[in-house]
């Protein structure tokens, strides 16, 4: 991350053409890569498959968000919800309620998913 960093730096530098730039880093976070046999992942899988009959499919999602700080912080956690990931935060973004509705079912029964992890 601090090659990103300083090659920033050095673009601001170059770009500001003579007049007075400055870039201050406020936070930033590596990027996150949850292991696919991770318990929270597993239990998550089984309940989108107790909730829709099919299996619940690991994708890499790009970006960043709570899970980058979660994880700094030793938290297990996993990304979840309906929708198409690659219309995020775009013009195109839209769920089905169909979907919205099947993910609550999902949500819902990943407390008894995670509970059969540690009993």
């Amino acid at each position: 991350m601090n090659a990103i960093i300083n090659d920033l730096q050095l673009i601001v530098k170059e770009s500001a053409e003579g007049a007075q730039c400055e870039m201050k880093l406020v936070e930033a976070s590596d990027a996150v890569l949850i292991d696919p046999l991770n318990p929270i992942v597993k239990a998550m899988r089984r309940a989108i498959y107790r909730a829709t009959g099919t299996p619940g499919i690991c994708i890499r999602k790009t970006g960043s968000g709570d899970m980058n700080h979660a994880v700094m912080h030793n938290i297990h956690c996993v990304t979840y919800g309906p929708g198409n990931t690659l219309d995020e935060h775009s013009e195109s973004e839209s769920i089905e309620i169909s979907d919205y509705l099947r993910s609550i079912e999902v949500l819902k029964i990943l407390p008894s998913e995670l509970y059969r992890m540690i009993a």
